[in-house]
């Protein structure tokens, strides 16, 4: 039998394949290893008929998996894990037992680990609201999931459960802006939308060393400002704030911050997360933090190119990202197409010197996108960032990078690496 597992840190993903047909196989059962200690993973789904209570779990070996893969919620960051599946073959449910003849091997150990490769650490919240756990645990029916209570929950800064649904991207985004604001570090955003109290505070925090160039988000007539709010409270509290209304011309769709080491730009945090409630709590999206000191001068150069470009768009001729500029690295393209960078290692660098949005908002800003990808950026928005990790795939941790702009368009590729994190010290 052909088993695979990956993870995003958070989860594990595991997936078989077996060699041919089962003779009464009733479903799998999963065993993982958890740091040395073999133990049966617990489901959710018995058999049809089964008396059982809401939410119980069971042992694998008694509710075996009637599919062909499993998401391991149970394991936890940093555990080392190996898991192996056998089939549970019997005459009927109550009757079952292991087929070790035809049982996969252990997979691999892997550690779950945020980091994709050194230096990049790839984040996930858990914003999938649309589940039965979720009604559950607040109490509610699922046709109820957009009631008052779950927008009282993703509207508390630290709820546990909004917590919980903001994930390892929103503990290390808030851990990120909470280290700026009490080592007095620079920061440099440029944010399409902001509608989220928390965020909000830990950026008025850092104050005027928080520089944000603030779009204008979705909207459907010159003048407005889906940011209106937010924008108010951060010229109260000092933020260095620049306005870029663009919409409903365009969108200023862009969603990256710099973080600054002294005065030099180190850190980049990117990925789809909006800066709102729901792009924290109810939509699943991806971060990104990459340490590497040219990447991160890179994308300053175009935060000013986004400042300087006000309600417009940077002028034609303006260094595209990627291209190197302020002694900004330059890529190298692969065999394969692909292309690497070469990571700043910090020790070798020189001294420095001295309420949730509705489906049709949704829709426009798709309508908005594509026609923009139709001009091929011929409006220069700056640069689009995605991450595609392969959950899938037959290593512990696959995906990639892609950074495009007018004129380029690179990958980069992540393979498994150490443990560790790229920190911020």
């Amino acid at each position: 039998m052909k088993i695979n597992v990956c993870h995003n840190g958070d989860d594990t993903f595991v997936a078989w394949k077996p060699d041919g047909f089962i003779e009464d196989c009733r479903g799998f059962a999963l065993y993982r290893r958890r740091n040395g200690v073999e133990e049966v993973v617990s489901t959710w789904v018995g058999f049809e008929k089964d008396d059982a209570e809401v939410g119980e779990r069971r042992a694998s070996t008694n509710w075996p998996i009637q599919k062909y893969q499993w998401t391991d919620y149970m394991a936890k960051p940093g555990d080392r894990l190996q898991y192996r599946v056998v089939p549970m073959v019997g005459p009927d449910k109550d009757n079952l037992r292991g087929d070790i003849d035809n049982a996969s091997e252990w997979t691999d150990a892997i550690r779950l680990s945020h980091e994709a490769e050194p230096k990049i650490e790839v984040f996930f919240n858990r914003g999938i609201v649309a589940a039965q756990w979720v009604s559950r645990r607040l109490g509610i029916t699922d046709d109820d999931l957009k009631t008052k209570r779950l927008r009282k929950v993703i509207e508390t800064p630290d709820d546990p459960f909004r917590n919980y649904l903001t994930g390892p991207l929103g503990a290390r985004l808030f851990e990120i802006l909470d280290e700026a604001a009490k080592r007095k570090r620079e920061i440099y955003a440029a944010l399409y939308e902001l509608d989220d109290p928390q965020l909000e505070e830990a950026l008025a925090k850092i104050g005027k060393r928080a520089h944000v160039v603030l779009a204008n988000g979705s909207v459907k007539k010159k003048g407005m400002d889906q940011n209106k709010r937010a924008r108010k409270a951060l010229e109260e509290e000092g933020v260095d704030l620049h306005d870029r209304m663009l919409a409903p011309r365009a969108l200023g769709h862009n969603k990256f911050l710099v973080i600054l080491d002294g005065r030099r730009p180190r850190w980049v945090w990117t990925g789809s997360q909006n800066w709102t409630k729901t792009g924290l709590c109810t939509q699943a999206n991806n971060s990104v933090l990459i340490d590497d000191f040219r990447l991160a001068q890179q994308y300053r150069d175009q935060w000013d190119l986004l400042k300087d470009s006000g309600d417009g768009s940077p002028e034609e001729g303006a260094p595209a990202l990627g291209e190197p500029a302020r002694g900004g690295g330059e890529a190298e393209e692969g065999k394969d197409g692909t292309w690497a960078i070469a990571l700043d290692d910090p020790g070798e660098e020189p001294a420095e010197e001295g309420e949730p949005r509705d489906a049709r908002a949704h829709r426009e800003e798709a309508e908005q996108n594509g026609a923009r990808d139709a001009q091929a950026h011929a409006a220069r928005e700056g640069p689009e960032t995605s991450v595609e990790v392969h959950e899938r795939a037959l290593t512990q941790y696959t995906g990639a990078l892609h950074i495009s702009s007018r004129t380029s368009a690179k990958t980069f590729h992540f393979r498994p690496a150490r443990a560790t994190r790229a920190g911020l010290p």
